[in-house]
Order: structure tokens, then sequence, then C-alpha cells
């Protein structure tokens, strides 16, 4: 099985912040504006990757690994912010919920916080918008 390993402020799996659109994998499907390789989701502006994320930790098909250790499919949302915490909350969302991590990753959730699916993104300064 493929593991995606996390690497913050860098990269998850084969997908890295600021890398060129021409260097993804074959099989990596690009868009307009965004794009999919492996479950793993990103934008990019002027030819470079410029946000990368799991839409939901909770459907990925492959391991996720962070710091040399699996990240469980299903842990609650508070067991993630542990993790990758601590972890503040970012005022202002619509839509959902969305936590600021100190080991450089941000935890996106639904709006009522319960966990029921768990974006990870590389992007600090993440607005929602």
């Amino acid at each position: 099985m493929d593991t995606l390993e996390i690497v913050p402020g860098r990269s998850i799996g084969a997908v890295a912040l600021g890398a060129p659109i021409e260097s993804l994998p074959k099989g990596a499907t690009v868009r307009e504006l965004d794009g999919s390789y492996m479950g793993i989701s990103f934008t990019h502006k002027s030819g470079k990757i410029d946000d990368v994320w799991i839409d939901d930790l909770r459907k990925i098909r492959y391991a996720v690994h962070w710091a040399g250790k699996e990240v469980p499919r299903h842990a609650s949302l508070k067991a993630l912010k542990e993790l990758f915490g601590p972890c503040q909350p970012i005022p202002g969302l619509k839509g959902g919920m969305a936590f600021k991590c100190d080991s450089g990753l941000t935890l996106g959730c639904d709006f009522h916080g319960t966990g029921t699916f768990v974006q990870i993104r590389l992007l600090q300064d993440w607005s929602g918008a």
C-alpha cells in the first residue's frame, strides 16, 4: 500500500508547495486552477503549486504518515489536534471550522467541530476563501 508522508510547510506525498505543475507524477490531474493526485488536492498559480491538502482524512485510500507515525484515519478531532498541536481556532470562517496547529498544518472540519470530516492542509494563511 502506498503511503502519503506529510511534511509540514513542504509537501503531502508527491505534491509539494512551490513545485512546478510539470513536476507532478504521471497520473496527476491538472485543471485550470486546481488538480489532484492520489487523493491529494492542490491549487496552482503561475504554474506553481500554492496550496496542498487532503480533503477528508476519513476517506483517503492511502496510509498517511507524519513525523514517522501513521495518522489514524478515524482518530477523533481532539486526538488529531493533540497530535499536530497545540492548535488554535481560525476565527471568522463560514461553512466550517479550521485550526492552525503548531506543527505547521491546518485542520479543517465541519461547522460544529464534531470531526465528521477532517481536512489536513499545508497552507498556513488559509482564510477559508
